[in-house]
């Protein structure tokens, strides 16, 4: 199985989480950063702003526009607009990345303030996601009448290159995200939890996925902080969590071109198309600083 990695960018040295737009702010420091990024042999880039969902998609335009290599993850918050209007601007995007975005809806979105608790967020989070797939499928003008949302005549008609087979990334860890990553997700995002617990969400994952005939269709990424050049993650060893079905590694911490270049030769490089059971030492060793079983 090979591994891929996820670039994310952030402004601040002290916070492994920080993704900010000024790390976009100036686009010659951007573009340096995302061609190092590309050079080092991450596969995507995650765009997830504190300013919201409509910076982000901003941010994605110019990002796009900087780099023309990196895939291009970006957060997307329920409900900022119309599932109309959403669908639209995300098929402009989709079409403008040249096919090369995928939309990442997280748990603090679907439970976040103003939320009936988790259950209704993300009960209307899979309906919401289910209209945005039929307006990238369907050519004709639909209606829909439904629990949180209605559509009268309603059409996408410059549809993106990926159409309603565009990646989406989930992260929420109640019954209720499961069965909706189970349904919609091409990727879900594993919580920082000891290894037998991500074996056991993997696995509850898998089951939710099964029933829509997606087992197959669902992959498993997890986070990788590093501080300078050592981890601070209390997750397994990469080589476990790849056996137990991890097959991407979204990295943060990586605060300069120099850093990025060190993490590409030293690990991304070094692991290629093999299995990671063929971890490179020196990353075995930066994740053996870190890691509680």
């Amino acid at each position: 199985m090979s591994v891929d990695f996820v670039f994310v960018p952030h402004s601040d040295a002290h916070s492994s989480y920080a993704v900010s737009s000024l790390f976009f702010f100036d686009p010659v420091f951007a573009r340096r950063q995302l061609a190092a990024a590309e050079e080092a042999g991450f596969r995507t880039v995650l765009i997830d702003d504190a300013a919201g969902a409509l910076a982000n998609l901003d941010i994605v335009a110019s990002v796009a526009r900087w780099n023309k290599v990196l895939d291009i993850a970006v957060t997307h918050w329920i409900d900022v607009t119309s599932p109309l209007i959403a669908a639209s601007d995300i098929a402009a995007l989709d079409r403008h990345t040249g096919g090369r975005l995928a939309l990442r809806i997280i748990g603090s979105s679907a439970e976040g303030p103003g939320a009936r608790g988790s259950l209704v967020a993300w009960q209307k989070t899979d309906e919401y996601l289910t209209l945005l797939k039929r307006l990238w499928s369907n050519d004709l003008p639909i209606d829909y009448e439904g629990r949180f949302y209605s559509l009268a005549g309603s059409v996408v008609p410059d549809k993106g290159p990926q159409g309603a087979s565009l990646p989406i990334r989930i992260a929420g860890y109640s019954g209720k995200a499961v069965e909706v990553a189970g349904r919609h997700a091409s990727v879900f995002e594993l919580p920082a939890v000891p290894y037998s617990d991500t074996v056991a969400i993997i696995d509850r994952v898998r089951n939710a996925a099964s029933k829509f005939g997606r087992a197959e269709k669902i992959s498993f990424s997890r986070w990788v902080h590093m501080q300078d050049e050592y981890l601070s993650s209390d997750a397994a060893a990469l080589s476990r969590l790849a056996e137990a079905g991890v097959s991407e590694f979204m990295v943060s911490g990586l605060h300069d071109a120099g850093a990025i270049e060190r993490f590409g030769e030293r690990i991304i490089k070094a692991l290629g198309p093999e299995q990671i059971q063929t971890l490179h030492p020196a990353f075995a060793a930066l994740m053996a600083r870190g890691a509680r079983n």
